[in-house]
């Protein structure tokens, strides 16, 4: 929602885009490419109970896929392929966090902890394939995003996603709170991304 709705994260991205293209050396695939490897290490640390040193690791990855794209519009760059290769990354990023909870201290409620993380992966991830398919298939022209808004887009996910983490140092309970709230606005995101697309697709069929 913020993505769609926010003049001030609009701002934001822009002003991160300038600066970085300005003073940085480096494409904006740079930002995405390493994006993903911090992601990956962050797993490995999560993995060896390197905990703090994950969610640093999974928060400059998050950092650096706002600058990648922020980047290629600031330069004049933006493509089609940059946007294919950026979306796909963000969605082993997104993997990667998930597939950290195996590793960490997080109360499991009404499932088994393996059974809710298969369920977050699906939700969290399937809402942007969902907008990309009906892009694909011309149900919609939504190429930025901006037409079907969400409750949770990948900004909210990712601030859920991580937040998990850093509860799960203070309280399993709580942790586990968040991830059930995680899973319940993801599936609302998605029912919400269809009969918005459902809605758009037959008011553009008839007018």
């Amino acid at each position: 929602m913020i993505k769609e709705k926010s003049r001030v994260w609009q701002k934001t991205s822009m002003l991160l885009g300038t600066f970085f293209a300005k003073y940085s050396p480096f494409p904006a695939g740079f930002y995405t490419i390493n994006s993903l490897i911090l992601a990956t290490i962050a797993v490995f640390c999560s993995y060896y109970h390197y905990y703090v040193v994950a969610i640093l690791l999974f928060l400059l990855a998050g950092i650096f896929d706002v600058i990648d794209g922020s980047v290629a519009r600031a330069r004049n760059k933006a493509s089609s392929l940059g946007a294919f290769v950026d979306g796909t990354i963000d969605r082993f990023v997104d993997f990667a966090i998930i597939f950290s909870y195996f590793f960490c201290n997080i109360k499991a409620f009404y499932l088994s902890l393996d059974q809710l993380i298969c369920i977050t992966s699906f939700v969290v991830i399937l809402p942007s394939f969902i907008v990309a398919y009906a892009n694909h298939r011309g149900a919609v022209s939504d190429d930025n995003e901006t037409l079907i808004w969400r409750v949770m887009n990948r900004g909210e996910m990712l601030f859920f996603m991580i937040g998990i983490l850093i509860t799960s140092l203070f309280s399993s309970y709580w942790a586990g709170v968040l991830l059930i709230l995680l899973i319940s606005l993801s599936t609302l995101t998605i029912i919400q991304t269809i009969f918005l697309t459902i809605y758009h697709a037959n008011k553009h069929k008839s007018a």
